[in-house]
């Protein structure tokens, strides 16, 4: 995009300085002025140069070219210093650099007439503190606000510069026939403080100069700005204090221009007649503006316009156009009208007040080819009212829009051919900043810009290319015993629209297959583009055991009983069995991993035994039998005569349960024994032959009675 830079034209009035009387102050390089300074007991304000007699004499600089001079041909009026420039020769101070605080240089005469406020003047000084003089010089270095009756100057930033620390920048001007450029650049601050440092340009010329635009002959130009303030006028590390002052003051307390006055940090600002400001609200600001005028309202001065000469656009490219009106006088408002002449693809707006801030934006379309013009209007409240208009020019030319053709996509591996239309003058295709003509082959994907240039346009497009990869993978492979089925899935990564499966010579297309035996399988997936994989797998299904075991006795058993449980499980091939997990029910134990277990039964009940077997490859089998458990007799005599045999009352359950009672009485009704845990082990106690009553009663409360018979001798 080609944008050169329209300015617009903006008139300011300013008044004569009236004279007054010189105090008797040390000279500025007596160390009697700085012990005062940094004391705090010079007065403020004074006129002139303390000690400085001899700036009454005129300095006769060389006068550069006119064709020396830089334009603002890119809205930034900040001038390149070079050698046409020279160090201003501040009074009192030591060349080359003459490195000072609050000096001035002798009259400067000039090769042209400035205009301020309907009076001409042919000379000037500089002044140290950020701004230029008329008829006498100032070394006042802390800022009063505008208007005031004690000063004529013009001043980008009058504030305490102090340039004695190394680290700081110097002050630097240059005159051509028409226009005179003083730059104080990256200067620091009183007391001989450089940590922070501003950058700020000051032009004046005879109205006609094309260095600022035609109309004007003021411009004011910034770029870093970091402090405000120095310590003698209250500052603490660059800010506070007294505030720095922005403006033009014509000297007889009514004409003035005050863009603000900046003592803190920031971008904040309210207008010229509000609060104090934020230093970086002036970064990068440039503003043109006229002085030479007698009407005591100031036109609206425009600000930060990123615009100045006819805009070249080609179909499709965008502008943002950006500015501010602001009002010098405190007090006043400002409103914008925007006129788009029915230019289609503008859109804008702006706010009302002490700055009218537009944010506006232009695309060139089809419709709009041709020249297109669009005014900004800031009218402020003033008496009379004052206008500034900025004009824009947008030239919109049609040329072919680039377009991208190829096939958006290759396989891995492989490669894709880009094309332009071969109409441009240039082309230069990215990633990879390739200057190449209108074809490039790729083999990476991704989205490709081409840039391409014709009648000066510059036009971007792109192009997104894609790799095809799909990656065949068959998840769910494991071995599976037989009787069972295992589901292979070819999931979806990678871009995968297709699938093709073989298994044992079979087709099947879906994503998911099941199988149920050993198979041989190949699976082919493929994506949008085309593009395939193949991967194959060899499925397995593994041998299982057959669980099978008997118990001794067989079932039914009795109470108390023991029972042999004996495996008898087998398994095919060259597998053997290598587990075996029992649950039996109502038994002791009730589980066991044992291949033969041996159990008893407390209780009568019903016993599911269950079997699950597993041999070396993995796999199980599960068998169930149903063990019936009956209850024992309880015997009705026992012969305890000692031949080792029926010795005791037996009865089985006792054996097996603990806390079973047993009472046993004579035929005359007396007790004759008890126990509250019996185990089948009363043996008579020496009581004679005969029949004896009986009562079992077991922990759940279960009764059982009858006769028992001690019969010694049963010959």
């Amino acid at each position: 995009m080609k944008v050169k830079h329209l300015l617009s034209t903006v008139f300011l009035t300013l008044a004569a300085l009236p004279i007054f009387a010189q105090q008797a102050i040390p000279a500025l390089n007596s160390p009697q002025y700085q012990s005062m300074k940094e004391a705090g007991t010079l007065p403020q304000p004074f006129m002139g140069v303390p000690g400085g007699d001899n700036l009454l004499q005129k300095v006769q600089r060389t006068v550069q070219p006119s064709n020396s001079v830089q334009a603002a041909t890119s809205c930034n009026c900040l001038q390149t210093i070079d050698n046409t420039f020279s160090v201003a020769e501040f009074q009192g101070y030591t060349p080359p650099d003459y490195r000072n605080d609050d000096a001035s240089t002798a009259q400067i005469s000039l090769p042209f007439n400035f205009c301020l406020y309907g009076t001409n003047y042919n000379n000037c000084y500089i002044n140290n503190n950020g701004n230029i003089s008329f008829d006498d010089p100032y070394a006042t270095y802390s800022a009063s606000g505008f208007p005031s009756a004690n000063f004529v100057m013009v001043a980008p930033f009058w504030a305490d510069v102090d340039t004695r620390n190394l680290a700081s920048g110097l002050v630097y001007y240059k005159i051509t026939p028409t226009a005179m450029i003083v730059r104080w650049q990256n200067v620091g601050y009183f007391n001989s403080q450089a940590d922070k440092v501003n950058d700020f340009q000051l032009i004046i010329t005879d109205g006609s100069d094309p260095i600022i635009p035609v109309g004007s002959n003021v411009s004011f130009c910034y770029g870093d700005m970091q402090w405000t303030t120095g310590s003698a006028s209250s500052g603490v590390n660059g800010f506070g204090g007294t505030p720095a002052t922005v403006g033009a003051n014509q000297g007889d307390g009514t004409n003035f221009i005050q863009f603000g006055r900046f003592d803190q940090a920031g971008v904040a600002y309210d207008g010229p007649g509000g609060a104090s400001d934020g230093i970086s609200w002036l970064d990068n600001q440039s503003f043109f503006f006229n002085v030479c005028t007698n009407n005591n309202n100031i036109a609206p001065i425009v600000s930060g316009i990123n615009v100045c000469d006819t805009i070249t656009l080609c179909i499709g490219e965008s502008i943002p156009i950006d500015f501010s009106f602001l009002t010098p006088e405190i007090g006043q408002n400002i409103s914008t009208a925007i006129n788009s002449n029915g230019v289609s693809g503008f859109t804008g707006s702006a706010t009302s007040g002490t700055t009218s801030v537009i944010t506006s934006s232009f695309t060139a379309t089809p419709q709009n080819v041709g020249y297109n013009v669009i005014t900004f209007t800031g009218t402020d409240t003033g008496t009379p009212n004052a206008s500034t208009t900025v004009t824009i020019i947008i030239n919109v030319i049609d040329v072919p829009l680039p377009v991208i053709t190829g096939n958006g996509y290759f396989c891995a591996g492989s490669s894709d051919t880009l094309s332009l239309q071969p109409i441009y003058e240039t082309y230069l295709w990215n990633p990879g900043n390739i200057d190449s003509l209108s074809t490039i082959v790729v083999t990476n994907g991704g989205t490709y810009t081409a840039t391409v240039t014709i009648q000066g346009c510059t036009l971007d497009t792109t192009f997104t290319v894609a790799v095809g990869n799909p990656i065949a993978t068959i998840a769910g492979n494991a071995p599976f015993c037989d009787g069972e089925c295992v589901t292979l899935d070819a999931g979806t990564g990678s871009g995968i629209t297709d699938y093709n499966w073989t298994i044992n010579g079979i087709a099947d297309s879906t994503q998911t297959v099941t199988l149920c035996d050993t198979a041989a399988v190949t699976l082919i997936v493929s994506d949008q583009y085309g593009c395939s994989d193949t991967t194959s797998a060899q499925v397995i299904s593994l041998p299982k055991p057959v669980a099978a075991f008997i118990t001794t006795p067989p079932s039914p058993g009795f109470i108390a009983q023991p029972v042999q449980i004996t495996d008898q499980s087998t398994t095919p091939g060259n597998t053997t069995v290598t587990g075996w997990n029992w649950s039996i029910p109502n038994a002791l134990p009730s589980s066991s991993t044992d291949q033969n277990p041996l159990v008893l039964y407390g209780d009568i009940s019903d016993s599911t035994i269950t079997l699950i077997v597993t041999n070396s490859v993995g796999c199980t089998d599960t068998l169930t039998l149903i063990f019936e458990v009956i209850p024992a007799n309880i015997p009705n005599v026992f012969t305890p005569n000692g031949d080792g045999q029926n010795e005791t009352f037996v009865i089985p359950k006792s054996t097996v349960i603990d806390n079973c009672k047993l009472i046993i009485w004579n035929r005359w009704g007396k007790v004759v024994y008890r126990s509250d845990n019996y185990k089948s082990d009363w043996d008579g106690e020496g009581h004679s032959d005969g029949v004896y009553y009986f009562v079992f009663t077991e922990p759940d409360g279960k009764e059982a009675n009858g006769t028992v018979t001690i019969l010694r001798d049963n010959n």
